[in-house]
């Protein structure tokens, strides 16, 4: 099943992907650059401030052959936890999804825990939530991280009694632009290693393409 943002809320030596080595992995030179918001559908009365976010781009490296594409018209709209996602695909094969989301400055908040106010929307859900946070770069003005993502899909009946999906994410957050990024890769697809090493490569900043 195609689990993305949208219903819920180099060369990578083959061993890793499939969790051989426990070497570092090592991505190509496959650099992706997204512009958010991507795109204007979903766009309500309610939400006109997340869509008229100032331009921003977030590039990352991806394996070799992997790459972003716009979703279908009619299956973009604004259910969240992440706006205007992008899908990730190799080939005919779906392998995540990367959206962004923003929020309100904290002052006060002491360094190490700042990005627990940056991420309160997607950390503390029943059915979907992100956790096992690990910076991977931090700078004066931001953070990336890899995380483990945790959800139930909406169509479990009996959720209580549904074990959780986990599966490997990365997050970044701008504090001069109050925005942060997300990928979501699909089950079954990378390492939490190789989610690292993307998370190493992510950059965020104002200015579209």
């Amino acid at each position: 099943m195609k689990l993305s943002f949208r219903m819920l809320p180099a060369l990578i030596l083959p061993v890793l992907l499939l969790g051989g080595c426990k070497e570092a992995p090592v991505l190509s030179e496959n650099r992706q650059t997204a512009e958010f918001p991507a795109y204007q559908e979903g766009r309500e009365e309610y939400n006109q401030a997340i869509y008229d976010t100032p331009a921003f781009t977030v590039s990352m490296n991806l394996p070799e052959g992997w790459e972003l594409l716009a979703p279908p018209v009619d299956e973009r709209n604004a259910d969240g936890p992440f706006f205007t996602p992008l899908d990730i695909y190799r080939g005919e094969r779906y392998m995540g999804s990367i959206g962004f989301g923003t929020y309100e400055e904290q002052a006060d908040v002491p360094r190490k825990e700042y990005y627990k106010a940056v991420y309160s929307q997607i950390r503390l859900g029943s059915l979907y939530y992100w956790d096992d946070y690990k910076p991977v770069t931090t700078t004066d003005t931001g953070e990336t991280a890899s995380a483990t993502v945790y959800y139930k899909a909406p169509e479990d009946e009996n959720a209580a009694d549904v074990p959780y999906t986990e599966v490997p994410g990365v997050l970044v957050y701008n504090r001069e632009l109050r925005v942060y990024a997300g990928i979501q890769f699909a089950p079954d697809t990378v390492t939490p290693e190789i989610a690292r090493a993307v998370a190493a490569t992510l950059t965020l900043e104002a200015g579209g393409k």
